[in-house]
């Protein structure tokens, strides 16, 4: 199955998906993605005269990852975080029927 380039979905539906990059040695580099969580940077109406503050800015979206063992258990104890951006050379793999035991 293929999406639409027009398609769209929440960051929420991709809970529990399987993140996976196959490395040079042949070996897989294997996640669950378990949140998201985003940067927030202070804006300002005059960028030189930082003394009227204007919101917040999201800079950039992070993904929360739970590596998997090669036998595909999660090891919770090692979660990691990464760019959303930087999952572009990393396969996605949507997964319903994500434990919820260690939320």
């Amino acid at each position: 199955m293929k999406l639409n380039p027009e398609s769209t979905f929440a960051l929420s539906d991709l809970i529990g998906a399987f993140v996976y990059k196959e490395k040079e040695d042949s070996t897989e580099e294997t996640y669950r993605i378990h949140d998201f969580y985003f940067e927030l940077e202070p804006t300002f109406d005059n960028p030189d005269d930082q003394d009227e503050y204007t919101g917040n800015e999201i800079t950039r979206v992070w993904v929360t990852l739970i590596p998997t063992d090669k036998n595909g258990k999660l090891e919770i104890n090692k979660r990691t975080g990464m760019s959303l951006k930087n999952l572009n050379d990393y396969t996605i793999q949507i997964s319903r029927g994500f434990s919820q035991d260690f939320k």
